[in-house]
């Protein structure tokens, strides 16, 4: 602005002759001034900046007002119709500017607090799921300590150690896919020094489990106490559950009795992988074909006793649907014949109700390699000594 006032009071006083040389140098001046016109306007347009058109408006203004001077300057003869045209080009490039520095002054302004707006709204966003994930945060913590409470307690209904009777030796163990798993394993001391060893197998996970779970113990633990018959104690526990149960629970059980002075072992089951016996006279494994429904599923089911002879040497295992259905990272099941061969394997080696559990349950593993547990597994092992 300074230069354009400069050139436009040179304008209005022009030099002397005796300055000739100087007199060229106002019309170079006053050319790149009208070039750097230009050059502001093309790049404002170039750049797309909101309201070019109006400093395109006031330069050309200024330019068409003094152009006459410019040729004049130059060597045309051209009569000035007015001094003022610069002064009127001048104040209209100043107004061109003003208006357009305003209106980017103002499109700052909205443009800052639309910004403003936005930032508090990002700031209640940000407040509100800081907020959500705290709340979750305490939720979460306080179900895995209602997790580990009930997880606690399903583990205190297990056996912390086997029972001891001579003749034989048993091992169980319960691997919850979860904190709280629907499986669980029980040994129950009988009249004439018979023992009871069961195996559940509740439908649900977690806390979808735990209540079932504490609520059949319970009964089980009740019904026992009655001295029945495995056939009348598992129509008894089958009506008292249909009762208490939704219908979207039930219970998968086996129990097996032993008599240890005849060696007799009579088993029923309701729902569970059949149990495996091994033959160690001929190295022979088969499954005990006895099934039926699970408990609390349908009034009136009739449950039958299957009586073995056991002889020395002699296993049975007990599985639940964990053992049998563990997958690979292929999708393949450890499946029914697996397991049966597994277990074989292991009493060929005449294995210890323990070390049989114990290399059962790390096939298994090993077969599933990374795969994650989808259920509880659980395995109870009988073994006859030789």
């Amino acid at each position: 602005m300074i230069g354009l006032a400069g050139m436009g009071t040179s304008w209005i006083n022009p030099p002397s002759a005796s300055s000739s040389k100087i007199v060229f140098l106002y019309p170079l001046l006053v050319l790149v001034g009208y070039l750097e016109m230009s050059r502001i306007c093309f790049s404002t347009v170039l750049r797309k900046k909101e309201g070019a058109w109006i400093l395109i408006i006031g330069f050309a203004f200024f330019i068409a007002l003094n152009i006459e001077r410019l040729l004049r300057y130059l060597g045309f003869s051209i009569t000035t119709h007015s001094q003022y045209y610069y002064y009127w080009g001048f104040l209209g490039v100043i107004l061109s500017m003003s208006i357009y520095l305003a209106r980017n002054y103002a499109k700052i302004n909205r443009n800052l607090e639309a910004q403003l707006v936005q930032v508090k709204a990002l700031s209640e966003q940000a407040i509100e799921q800081e907020r959500r994930i705290r709340d979750e945060e305490v939720q979460r913590q306080l179900l895995e300590e209602e997790l580990q409470t009930a997880h606690d307690m399903q583990i205190g209904l297990m056996p912390t150690e086997s029972p001891i009777i001579k003749g034989f030796d048993i091992s169980g163990r319960c691997i919850p896919a979860n904190h709280v798993g629907g499986d669980f394993f029980q040994y129950f001391p009988i009249s004439d020094n018979r023992l009871a060893i069961s195996l559940a197998d509740v439908t649900g996970h977690a806390m979808e489990a735990a209540v079932p779970v504490m609520m059949f113990s319970g009964v089980l633990e009740s019904e026992i106490k009655h001295d029945q018959s495995l056939d009348h104690l598992f129509a008894s526990l089958n009506e008292t559950l249909n009762n208490k149960l939704d219908n979207r629970t039930y219970v998968c059980f086996t129990m097996g009795e032993i008599d240890p002075d005849t060696r007799k072992f009579r088993v029923s089951n309701g729902g569970c992988p059949y149990p495996y016996r091994y033959r160690a006279s001929d190295g022979e494994i088969a499954e005990i074909q006895i099934d039926a429904y699970p408990l609390g599923i349908r009034s009136g089911t009739q449950y039958q006793v299957q009586e073995l002879q056991l002889e020395p040497g002699d296993r049975v295992v007990f599985c639940s649907d964990g053992i049998i259905e563990a997958e690979n990272v292929d999708g393949e099941l450890f499946g029914f014949e697996r397991t049966a061969e597994t277990i074989r394997e292991g009493c060929s080696q005449d294995l210890s109700a323990p070390q049989l559990l114990d290399y059962l349950i790390n096939e298994v593993k090993v077969f599933a390699g990374e795969t994650p547990q989808g259920d509880d597994q659980t395995v109870v092992v009988l073994a006859v000594e030789a």
